[in-house]
């Protein structure tokens, strides 16, 4: 996985260092900021809903039952689209922070592109999140002699509570939002 992710380094530093291209589209009214609020959210849905299927039942598939070989093709597929799920995070941040917007949607806009944030760098992060679980559980085997050692990994992927706060503020003052 980690040979993956590092295809899309580039894609890393242009976040570090706030390295955007083009702007796409102009949000100019309210109307046009719902559809494209409504276009983007899909987005976020369909990234999270891929990265629950990927960890929760592709990974556990080609992983395979105990004392079972893994499917080192199925266990690459996984790596591969959860690398492009880290790319697509990415992409969605840096497309959304690059539309031009009237000004009084700056903020909201603003708080709407950090949702992804989060998720892409617990992605980044993974593999290393990985290889010291491993470490740690090697050094603990030669302690155990013999008995099971369970491992276990956990990707969560959640947005940053204070963001989605800070989002509902702005869709408030704007009088965006469904209350």
């Amino acid at each position: 996985m980690e040979d993956e992710l590092h295809k899309f380094e580039n894609l890393k530093y242009d976040f570090d260092y706030g390295v955007r291209f083009a702007s796409r589209e102009h949000i100019d009214d309210k109307l046009k900021l719902i559809g494209w609020l409504q276009m983007n959210i899909t987005s976020l849905q369909n990234y999270v809903q891929s990265a629950n299927n990927l960890m929760n039942n592709a990974f556990k598939h080609f992983f395979g039952e105990p004392g079972v070989p893994a499917d080192i093709k199925g266990l690459y597929y996984v790596a591969s689209r959860l690398a492009k799920t880290f790319q697509e995070l990415i992409e969605w941040h840096n497309n959304v922070m690059s539309t031009s917007i009237e000004s009084d949607f700056i903020n909201l806009r603003d708080c709407f592109g950090k949702y992804t944030l989060d998720a892409a760098f617990k992605i980044w992060e993974f593999p290393t999140l990985i290889k010291n679980k491993i470490n740690t559980t090697l050094e603990t085997i030669s302690e155990k002699k013999g008995e099971p050692v369970v491992i276990n990994i956990t990707l969560n992927i959640i947005i940053d509570q204070k963001i989605v706060d800070d989002f509902n503020k702005e869709l408030d003052r704007l009088k965006l939002s469904s209350n």
